[in-house]
Order: structure tokens, then C-alpha cells, then sequence
């Protein structure tokens, strides 16, 4: 055997020992294993927002002290039932299944609740069955959500008109009728300043006779709430929504 073939023998058995060594695929594994430390927290932030959104549309269509109740029954329940299972961590599968309805049986009432309607208020069925404000007046004002339903109304000039506020919000409200927007600003010099009308209330405003013209009325407590009052010479007042005849 020459001294060559004597080398080369070594050099191909090395090389063989390389081709057998296994090489670990990093990028494989870190392709399997990396997402679940972000998935599994993920999955659960979204479990959580979608029960949570789910119990809040309960609530709101409940009423409010049903709602108070469902919540507070809920909130004992989860800790209850949470603690139960710390105190007992092999609870078979039925157990837990158990558990969770115990845990969301309230949850179960209140759609029960929302979709039978039980304990709705008198008002707002009226309200449903009207379809409109049951105050009266020459015109007739709605504040909801921070606004009134019209921004003009229109009287009748040189006699004592009516205008009813209707107060579905949430806040107190008045209506305070002025020369111009400039003396609303400065709230100086009502031509009428009416009561404030607690939330949920309504009254029917007595204006004594205005001369015929364009004035300004607003919720002094709440400025942004405003308006044009047109004031014409005999004829019927009414509201804005009015004035072309459709509504």
C-alpha cells in the first residue's frame, strides 16, 4: 500500500463520521415552538374580551336593578367557584362542567331576562307604543344624549305659548330663550328662563307673548344645546321638524 492511499484512508472515514452526525434543524423548532408563549396569552385576552362584552350587552339590556344584581351574583359566583377549584385541583371532567354552569347561571337569567322583557319600565313601553314624547305643547323639545331633538321651533307671535321639554337624558336641562346668540353666551337679558327639568322628567314651559322675529334658545346648564325660535305673526308654533310639513 502506498503512503498515499495509507493518508487517504483516515480522510475518508472522517468524512463519512460527518455525513452520519445528525445536524439540528434550529429554524424548524424554533418555528413550532416560539408562537405558543404568544398564542396561548392571546387566546385567552380574546376568550376574555368576548365573555366580557357578552355580559355587558346582558346588563344593558336588563334593567338597572336586575343588572346590579346579575353583576354582583356573578362577581360572587367567579371567586366562589374559582376558590372551589384552587381548594380541589382534581376535579374530573363532569366536576368542572358543574362548575362552569353554576359559575354562568346568572349570565343565563339575564338573557332570559333581555329577551322576555320582564320588569321593562311602563314609560318606555308607552314610549314603544307612541312612538313619540308624551308631553304636549305648541312646540315640544327632546334632550338626549347632550342635544336636543330639533335645533328650530317656531311660536306664534303675541300670544302665550307652550313649549314642553322632555328631558330623556341622563343630566339636568333647561330652556332659556334669548334675543340672540350673543346674549345667550352672556346669559343676560332672557326674554324666558325656564326650571331646570331633572333627568328622566318633563314639564310644559308657559312663554309669555313674543313679538314676531328670529330668536335664540338654549339649556343655559348646557350651552352647546341650541337653537333658532321663529316667532311669526299669528299662525301655529310648533317644532322644526314641522315646518316643511313631513317630519
Amino acid at each position: 500500500m502506498s503512503h498515499e492511499e495509507h493518508n487517504s484512508e483516515p480522510s475518508s472515514m472522517m468524512d463519512e463520521v460527518r455525513i452520519r452526525v445528525p445536524k439540528p434543524n434550529l429554524p424548524d423548532e424554533i418555528r413550532f415552538s416560539a408562537p405558543l408563549p404568544i398564542l396561548i396569552p392571546l387566546a385567552a385576552l380574546a376568550a376574555i374580551a368576548a365573555i366580557a362584552f357578552l355580559f355587558s350587552r346582558v346588563l344593558l339590556a336588563v334593567p338597572r336593578e336586575a343588572a346590579i344584581l346579575i353583576a354582583i351574583v356573578m362577581a360572587a359566583n367567579i371567586l366562589g367557584g374559582f376558590a372551589f377549584a384552587a381548594l380541589r385541583p382534581k376535579l374530573s371532567r363532569s366536576q368542572r362542567i358543574e362548575l362552569a354552569m353554576v359559575i354562568g347561571y346568572p349570565l343565563l337569567i339575564g338573557i332570559v331576562i333581555a329577551q322576555l322583557g320582564f320588569g321593562a319600565p311602563a314609560e318606555e313601553a308607552s314610549a314603544e307604543a307612541g312612538g313619540a314624547s308624551a308631553v304636549e305643547g305648541d312646540a315640544v323639545l327632546v334632550a338626549e344624549n347632550l342635544a336636543f331633538d330639533t335645533d328650530a321651533i317656531e311660536l306664534a307671535a303675541g300670544k302665550t305659548q307652550t313649549i314642553g321639554l322632555d328631558n330623556q337624558d341622563s343630566a339636568p336641562h333647561n330652556l332659556a330663550i334669548y334675543k340672540n346668540e350673543q346674549a345667550g353666551v352672556s346669559q343676560e337679558g332672557a326674554l324666558f328662563d325656564g326650571e331646570d327639568v331633572p333627568a328622566g322628567s318633563s314639564t310644559e314651559n308657559e312663554v309669555d307673548p313674543l313679538d314676531a322675529g328670529k330668536m335664540y334658545f338654549q339649556c343655559d346648564l348646557h350651552p352647546s344645546m341650541k337653537g333658532d325660535v321663529v316667532v311669526a305673526g299669528g299662525g301655529q308654533g310648533g317644532s322644526g321638524k314641522n315646518q316643511d310639513g313631513g317630519g
